[in-house]
């Protein structure tokens, strides 16, 4: 009742305003990944934990035709799930995460420790933002049936739900920088790619939609990586404050995406919007190879298996790198 409380502070049941209201959860739980695991395994922890996210993402897109939005249903069945996911929280037999005291890390600091993290998340927050607050609104006016535009969402979801596991493997073994380096390369010719879409008629390919999966399976996967990455080159007792820090980049970054791609877009209209993603991810991805080249990757990572059971505890004290 608490929480639909705060999602409903007013009798009128409207729509919360305000999403900083659940950023707790996302710091909550990424800071607890990231002190658990251990860097060789971090990458496919991490990606775990976006595949759920993405999987209730896409599914819960399904759940508006159950009850009208305007009706109190949709949010006491929301209020359900969170309520069972404390439940399953409560009964785990996995270690709780220590809480010692958490230093701050400012955010100059942090730039100097892992600009490429920075970089990426700004970069996947304006490109996934921009890409679903945008890409309906531009099939729909097109004359796609919203049949369709759910379809095209659907694709570029599930795409991000495909690339995780493989992306979080390959990042516990290379370098995670060089790795989202060539994230960002193939956002940035799946972009491209997306100017053949023909926006006349009522429905795409399976080549467009191809092109659209991939696109999402690309842009999806830079911010774990990044976060990961970030998270490489701090003291374990430092998760909370960088998960922190990244998810604010990562919401300022979704904050410009519509309000730049707008612009954009009416400006040069589709076009312009898929070169502007390209663009931006060309930028990041040199941004990526020039500190690759100019900084070596942290030196206490191995490479180990991605997953090693259903508790995942530290491997040691981490050794801070710069």
């Amino acid at each position: 009742m608490v929480l639909l409380m705060m999602l409903h502070p007013t009798q009128e049941l409207e729509p919360p305003a305000n999403p900083a209201r659940f950023t707790g959860l996302f710091i909550a739980t990424e800071s607890w990944l990231n002190a658990s695991a251990p860097p060789q395994m971090r990458g496919g922890v991490f990606a775990v934990y976006m595949v759920a996210t993405y999987a209730t993402f896409g599914a819960g897109q399904f759940m508006l035709g159950l009850a009208p939005a305007d009706h109190f249903d949709l949010y006491a069945i929301a209020s359900g799930l969170l309520c069972l996911a404390l439940v399953l929280v409560s009964t785990t037999r996995s270690a709780t995460p220590v809480l010692p005291e958490s230093p701050k890390l400012r955010l100059r600091e942090l730039r100097h420790l892992a600009p490429v993290s920075i970089g990426g998340c700004i970069v996947a927050g304006v490109v996934s933002s921009a890409f679903f607050a945008l890409v309906p609104a531009m099939a729909a006016s097109a004359g796609f049936p919203t049949g369709s535009i759910s379809k095209i969402v659907a694709a570029a979801i599930f795409g991000g739900l495909a690339f995780q596991i493989p992306v979080g493997w390959l990042s516990d073994r290379l370098d995670r920088r060089l790795v989202a380096a060539g994230l960002s390369f193939g956002l940035a010719l799946c972009a491209v790619a997306c100017l053949s879409i023909d926006p006349v008629g009522s429905t795409l390919s399976v080549a467009e939609f191809a092109r659209v999966f991939l696109l999402g399976g690309f842009f999806s996967t830079i911010y774990p990586v990044c976060v990961s990455h970030a998270n490489d080159r701090v003291d374990r007792d430092r998760v909370v404050a960088v998960s922190g820090q990244l998810i604010l980049i990562y919401g300022l970054g979704s904050c410009l995406g519509p309000i730049v791609g707008a612009w954009v877009v009416g400006r040069g209209g589709m076009d312009a919007f898929f070169w502007f993603l390209a663009a931006s991810a060309a930028v990041f991805c040199i941004v990526a190879i020039i500190r690759c080249l100019s900084r070596e990757r942290p030196r206490n990572r191995r490479p180990g298996r991605v997953l090693a059971g259903a508790n995942v505890t530290p491997a040691g004290p981490q050794e801070p790198t710069t």
